[in-house]
Parts: C-alpha cells; sequence; structure tokens
C-alpha cells in the first residue's frame, strides 16, 4: 500500500472541508471527461472565485499558483514610506501632521496587510477563507477612509465646520461599508458586481467635497489645480481597478490564458497600489501649501 493510501485511511478529507483527488482509469473515463469533472469540483467547492479553498502548495504545478501574487512584495513599498515619515523629527514634521498622514497610512496598511493575509491562509479551510475574505473587503473600507482623511483636513484647513462634517460622513460610509463586509452573502461569487458597486460608490462619495472645495478655494488657482488633478487621477485608477476585477479582464476574453500571471484580481492591486501612491503625493502637495503660507488669512466662515 502507497503512501497516498495511508493518508486516505488516516485523514478524513471531508471533515477538513478539503477536495479528495479521485484517481483516474483510463479503461473507463477519457481525458476529456476527467477534465471535466475537475472542472465541475473546482467550481462547486471554491467559496469565491479568488482561490479559496485551492491546495496548499506541495508539487511544482501547485507553486505557481503562489505566482499570481507576487505583487504582494510592492506592498512593501507603502510600510517603508509610512516609517520614513512618521520617524521624522518633530522639527521638520509636527506631531499633527504625522497624525493626519498616519490616517491615510494606517488605512493603506491595513488593507494591504488584509490582503497579504486573506491570499497567505485562503487555501487552509473554507471556514478560514470566508473569514478572511470579510477582513479583506473591510480593509478595503479602511483605505477609502484613511484617505479622505488628510485630504479634507487640508482641504477645509480653515473651515472647520465643513471639515467636521464631511469627514463624520466619511466615518458613517466606511462603517456602514465595513457592516456590508461582514454579510456572508457579500463575498460570494454572485455578488462580485454588488462589491465593486460599493467600494466605487463610497469613492464616489468625495465628489461632493471635491466641489465644495472648487468652490471654496477657487476652481483654476495652482494649488486647486494641484490637489483636484491629482484626486482626480486616483479615483480614475480605483475606479478602473474596481471595473476590471468585477468584469474579470481580461481572463473573460481569454479562458486560461491569465490564470497565473495578468488576472483581473491582480490587475486590481496594482491600481490600488498606484492609487495609493498617487493620493500620497497629492496630498503632501496640499500639505506643503498649508504650511507654506501658515495661518489662515481669514476666520472661520461656514460655507454651505
Amino acid at each position: 500500500m502507497s503512501h497516498y493510501s495511508d493518508a486516505e485511511d488516516s485523514i478524513d478529507v471531508a471533515d477538513l472541508g478539503l477536495r479528495k483527488r479521485k484517481l483516474w482509469d483510463p479503461e473507463t473515463e477519457s481525458i476529456t471527461s476527467e477534465i471535466k469533472e475537475l472542472l465541475d469540483e473546482d467550481v462547486n467547492s471554491l467559496v469565491e472565485e479568488d482561490c479559496i479553498g485551492c491546495p496548499l502548495p506541495s508539487t511544482p504545478e501547485d507553486e505557481n499558483m503562489l505566482d499570481s501574487e507576487m505583487s504582494d512584495v510592492l506592498k512593501a513599498a507603502v510600510l517603508a514610506i509610512a516609517i520614513f515619515f512618521l520617524m521624522r523629527p518633530t522639527m521638520e514634521i509636527e506631531l499633527q501632521e504625522k497624525i493626519v498622514f498616519g490616517a491615510f497610512f494606517a488605512g493603506a496598511i491595513i488593507c494591504l496587510g488584509m490582503s497579504f493575509m486573506f491570499h497567505t491562509v485562503n487555501c487552509h479551510s473554507q471556514f478560514i477563507g470566508k473569514l478572511f475574505s470579510k477582513l479583506d473587503y473591510c480593509g478595503i473600507a479602511m483605505l477609502i477612509m484613511g484617505s479622505f482623511v488628510p485630504w479634507v483636513y487640508y482641504g477645509f484647513y480653515c473651515h472647520f465646520r465643513p471639515k467636521v462634517v464631511y469627514l463624520s460622513v466619511v466615518c458613517a460610509l466606511g462603517i456602514t461599508s465595513i457592516m456590508v463586509s461582514l454579510w456572508d452573502k457579500f463575498s460570494e461569487s454572485g455578488w462580485r458586481p454588488f462589491r465593486a458597486a460599493v467600494f466605487m460608490t463610497f469613492g464616489l462619495s468625495g465628489i461632493v467635497p471635491a466641489i465644495h472645495y472648487g468652490i471654496v478655494e477657487g476652481w483654476f488657482n495652482k494649488v486647486s489645480q494641484k490637489s483636484l488633478g491629482w484626486l482626480i487621477l486616483m479615483g480614475l485608477l480605483y475606479i478602473m481597478g474596481a471595473m476590471l476585477y468585477a468584469l474579470r479582464v481580461p481572463e473573460r476574453w481569454f479562458p486560461g490564458k491569465f490564470d497565473i500571471w495578468l488576472h483581473s484580481h491582480q490587475i486590481f492591486h496594482v491600481f490600488v497600489l498606484g492609487g495609493a501612491f498617487v493620493h500620497y503625493h497629492g496630498i503632501s502637495e496640499m500639505a506643503m501649501y498649508r504650511v507654506t503660507i501658515g495661518q489662515c488669512e481669514m476666520p472661520d466662515i461656514p460655507i454651505y
């Protein structure tokens, strides 16, 4: 008896929630029917199409599945920038500025950290896959919330009431998105477009404060053009990535060609990272402008 048979006798595969491989008999089954059966098992056994339930790497072929997440290495750059920024002396960057930027860094690190953990442990079991899938989506909501904080803070630097109102609305929308993300049905494959729509709507809610900011500061002055330009570029990157993820481009047009490299989930990660770096540059420009001009030249006048 081979060691494979010993393993089958000693472990109840069904109890572990793992798939049991079936030996192929060439005398009774064709290769075509076997491939079709394996594909059917994959569709029925996966909780979410993003590899939940896949086997842990034990062969060179299985290890190739980990190559699809090599973009996670780039996420370390966000952590490095955060550490560099927050560790600067107080004489260079004041504590207040560190707290404001810290909200953005915290959202980005939580989002990318949850994504890393999800893609690392989702092969463990269906329960673990579902749990970290929910946390992955919660991380996206945290990133959007953290991105709003410095932009609203510096955008309405001299207008306290609108700043508080918009930050409160952002927090409320973020908490709502997190609650929706924790819903069991939210991680199912059929709800993929709905997931993208939730986060796209949350992100597009920034249009309202952006229009308000343009009215307050003027649309065509130098700082408005810079800050709004970077904000628009960040929004385009996030939206484009979410659309590619929801529509499963390009693998829907070329089945089987992008299973390892350049599938929609990878592209989505790249767009999110690009949007985060663009946003960091944009809010840095706004912060430098506010620090340069010093205190507000006019009293706080609420603008509705």
